[in-house]
């Protein structure tokens, strides 16, 4: 928690005590967001300042009793202070009025019941919470009153958490709770059941790598963020340039022609001269949308040029009153590259430098050889692994998507670099997947929808593995939740591409952060085994078979030894590596030489002891280094995907907040839920069912909270499980239960006998809702919320 106190007079804001209750999406959003809420003492102000810090409210009728709150009450003062730069919600700090919006005469909250003034949520429909929180803040807008609805929900049922929250938490760290941690692992088994099969096999590397390992693989050199620094605060602040250049553009894209044309004329009279011509044809709204693409493509030197053309300051700092040569020195340029590894030293000497992995990619590649044996020594097969990677980002922001730990499961799959048959596309070559490839990035169109086999035939995609690998995400994506028309494979542009790929997708999910990278798919040729194989000297080559054996015809030379070996003694060994590791025209001009007389070594005329002749032989294959196509899963971006998607709201109630999640990635498959939870003839009933779920292998819960069965319900469909299975007084007469679907709410009665069965097909998704209403009665019951 941090705030400064030049700063609180142009950031405070008014908070009446309750109002964390009452309204925690704002609460939560604040401290979500990149905004850090620090409590004052209570205090109280005078009518003077109330009337300037709510000058906008002085005329509106409600002033006396809001005038009357600020003034006579003491009032939990809040310190809104930026600590990175933030896109669209950077409106928010400043005098926004926060008061107790359940004391009537406060607020003008209103909602149907109440067109006066309102309660808080009660009985508000969505639509009714936004428009008053959009009374709140002007800037709070549908997608960001979403998020923070959703992030409430998340923390407070415990999904996930701030990591050491009671220390004040550290940027960019999260921990998982329950509910986050089961639907994780189930993430993961269904993951695995998607791609690790056949001949792909699982391993599971070390977190902590040496120096040499990330030198070979570019890491050391390129694994970089272009960054810049203020060193005029106390401590210095760093933020990601990219970052700064975006949030630049997206303000020229939020101007209309007329009104960016006078901001990019100003703009020029200050930039350098020499860099001026890169505002040129920035007017364009198409122009600014290809800059803001290629932005984090750029080299620092460019990011620099571009910087020196905007006039980006310290975001953190307030400018108030501040002489211009004081706030130059807030001005941020000259951009640098720093590296996103954590680096530190194996053993006590301190001498052996080590970083801790910023991937899991290349404790598979250093394996090669153990999993090409693991494979019978052919050719194609693929090593996979979940684990950890960690990437100290500069200005971790946007929640838990740019984390600096996180979970990563990734499949290297080496195939032959001259093309192979892909036996298991048949399983996927009807799936349609929604390509965003360069031409149409360009163009500014729509991704394409097309089948894996048109994809294929049609040239959009170029290697039959990446083809069979997106067909296959494609099909993990929809069974987790994530929804299809949200969903795009996004081609790198030319200049996105890294350093190790000749060709790269991305999986974007539309997230109400915008498009959101959430998995990506490189094809890495032949990079990262070449690049070992220089790095330490290994062989990682494979050996492939010919169709049919070949007959090869190869120029040799082959040294008298006897002759030799007693001339040039110990140089004879140099000799034999020259001549095996020469080229054949490299030895069809020694040989010339021989023919002359005139073929020397080391000072030596060695023409009569080298003799040289054309050899045939039958070669039935060779070695090649494998190509390697690369899915890479971000496993917490997937499972943000999945929270968004699924998010629901009932349409009648705002409070009535659920998930829906399918039954295969869902914290649970069926809560359990005991009318009487004192009765024991009910609990038996109760252990029944648990001991069968446990004996499928089916996730359940038991629900016995001292509350009403509305809540019940409403307290179970928060944490999305599907369905809940509930014994009530017919129960104890004939074992019977209700089977309450979380979606529509309706209730079906299920005998005592069929309820096993009814579970494991549902649980299975052998059955929908619809063929369980096909099958039992309908049990009608109004159940009060």
């Amino acid at each position: 928690m941090r705030f400064r106190d030049d700063f609180f007079q142009y950031t405070v804001g008014f908070l009446m005590p309750g109002m964390n209750k009452q309204l925690p999406d704002v609460y939560d959003f604040l401290q979500n967001e990149g905004i850090v809420v620090a409590v004052k003492d209570k205090i109280k102000i005078s009518k003077q300042q109330a009337e300037e810090i709510f000058s906008e409210h002085v005329e509106a009728e409600y002033w006396p009793a809001l005038l009357s709150t600020v003034t006579k009450k003491k009032v939990n003062a809040f310190v809104l202070a930026h600590f990175h730069a933030v896109d669209v919600w950077s409106d928010l700090v400043g005098p926004e009025v926060f008061t107790n919006p359940v004391r009537e005469g406060a607020l003008p909250f209103t909602s149907s019941k109440n067109p006066e003034f309102g309660s808080g949520y009660g009985s508000k429909t969505i639509e009714d919470v936004e428009r008053d929180l959009k009374w709140f803040f002007p800037s709070f807008s549908p997608v960001i009153h979403f998020r923070a609805i959703l992030n409430r929900v998340l923390r407070h049922r415990f999904f996930i958490c701030p990591s050491f929250e009671i220390y004040a938490g550290v940027k960019g760290l999260y921990d998982y709770g329950p509910q986050g941690t089961q639907m994780e692992s189930r993430e993961l088994d269904l993951w695995k059941r998607h791609f690790v099969r056949d001949n792909v096999y699982m391993m599971k590397c070390t977190a902590l790598t040496p120096e040499p390992v990330l030198k070979a693989s570019g890491h050391v050199k390129r694994f970089t963020d272009a960054m810049v620094a203020d060193e005029n605060v106390t401590p210095v602040e760093h933020f990601r340039a990219d970052h700064l250049l975006e949030d630049q553009i997206e303000k020229l894209l939020a101007l209309n022609e007329e009104e960016r044309a006078a901001a990019l004329q100003t703009l020029r009279e200050q930039a350098p001269e020499e860099n001026v011509h890169l505002l040129d044809d920035l007017e364009s709204k198409e122009n600014l949308d290809a800059l803001m693409v290629a932005v984090d493509g750029l080299k620092v030197e460019e990011m620099g040029k571009l910087m020196s053309c905007f006039e980006i300051y310290n975001p953190n700092v307030s400018y108030e009153d501040m002489k211009d040569e004081e706030k130059a020195k807030h001005r941020l340029l000259n951009p640098f590259d720093f590296n996103l590894m954590f680096k530190t030293s194996i053993g006590p000497s301190g001498k052996s430098v080590g970083f801790l992995r910023p991937e899991t990619a290349q404790g598979l590649f250093v394996n090669f050889q153990r999993l090409y044996a693991e494979n019978g020594k052919k050719l194609p097969f693929g090593g996979a692994q979940l684990g950890i990677a960690f990437r100290n980002e500069i200005a971790p922001r946007s929640g838990l998507l740019r984390l600096r730990e996180f979970m990563m499961a990734e499949l290297e799959f080496f195939h032959s670099p001259h093309g192979s048959e892909c036996p298991l596309l048949y399983t996927v070559e009807d799936v349609v997947l929604p390509l965003f490839d360069r031409e149409r990035q360009n163009a500014g169109g729509e991704p394409l929808l097309v089948t894996v086999k048109d994809a294929l035939e049609q040239g959009h995609l170029k290697n039959v593995w990446l083809a069979y690998f997106l067909g296959r995400a494609k099909l993990f994506f929809t069974e987790i939740g994530i929804d299809p028309e949200r969903l795009r494979f996004r081609q790198h542009l030319d200049h996105q591409m890294s350093h190790y790929a000749s060709d790269c997708w991305d999986a974007e999910s539309l997230l109400s952060y915008g498009w959101t990278e959430i998995a990506g798919f490189a094809d890495r040729h032949a990079y990262d085994l070449n690049a070992h194989m220089k790095g330490c000297g290994a062989d990682l080559r494979a050996f492939i078979d010919y169709p049919e054996p070949k007959i090869v015809r190869k120029f040799v030379a082959t040294p008298n030894k006897k002759v030799l070996g007693r001339v040039l003694r110990k140089q004879f060994g140099d000799l034999t590596t020259l001549l095996a590791e020469a080229s054949e025209e490299e030895l069809i001009s020694m040989n010339e030489l021989k023919e002359k007389g005139e073929f020397e070594f080391n000072g030596h005329n060695i023409s009569n002891d080298v003799e040289f002749i054309w050899e045939e032989s039958t070669v039935t294959g060779e070695f090649v280094v494998p190509a390697v196509i690369e899915p890479s899963f971000g496993v917490g971006r997937v499972l943000y995907t999945v929270w968004e998607h699924c998010f629901r709201v009932r349409p009648t109630d705002a409070r009535r907040i659920y998930f829906e999640f399918p039954i295969a990635i869902a914290p649970a498959s069926f809560v359990i839920i005991p009318l009487r939870a004192d009765c024991e003839k009910t609990l038996s009933l109760v252990r029944e069912v648990k001991e069968h779920c446990h004996r499928l292998n089916i996730k359940s819960i038991t629900e016995t909270a001292n509350i009403s069965i509305g809540k019940r319900y409403a307290r179970t469909d928060e944490i999305g499980i599907p369905y809940a299975v509930t014994f009530d007084t017919q129960s104890l007469e004939d074992g019977s239960a209700t089977i309450r679907d979380r979606d529509s709410g309706d209730q079906l009665r299920v005998p005592r006998d069929e309820i096993p069965s009814a579970l494991q097909n549902l649980a299975s998704s052998h059955w929908t809702w619809d063929n369980m209403c096909e099958e039992f009665e309908a049990f009608e019951n109004k159940v009060e919320f």
